[in-house]
């Protein structure tokens, strides 16, 4: 929207919505733990004590893993791995062989390609 996102503004926009689904059809409010998100579930906990006020899991991962990989360990490692996902992916007949022994050797694995999200 063209409105600023302030505690205020959200907490009006939630309420709204609980509104028009019911307040008793709504267990919990699920958001990144952003300033401003953070105090309008808190407040909506405040005014809808059945309403739980939860942080998203995977959103805190996010921010955990990014912290990792700033280590220089862990960056150097993240590196060397992208460079073996490169040379398979970039080659069929390598790719071929990797997945025949992944086939033979681990049930359901395949190389995974690390992607940054916000």
């Amino acid at each position: 929207s063209s409105e600023h996102h302030t505690t205020e503004f959200l907490t009006n926009k939630i309420d709204k919505m609980i509104q028009k689904i019911g307040p008793k059809k709504i267990g919990a409010i699920v958001s990144d733990n952003a300033a401003n998100i953070s105090a309008a579930r808190k407040a909506i906990s405040l005014k809808y004590p059945n309403i739980m006020n939860l942080r998203c899991i995977a959103h805190c991962f996010n921010l955990i893993s990014q912290n990792i990989i700033k280590i220089p360990f862990a960056e150097k490692l993240l590196y060397r791995c992208n460079i073996v996902n490169t040379f398979f992916k970039a080659s069929h007949i390598a790719a071929s062989l990797l997945r025949d022994t992944i086939k033979k050797n681990i049930e359901g694995g395949t190389l995974k390609t690390f992607v940054k999200t916000q």
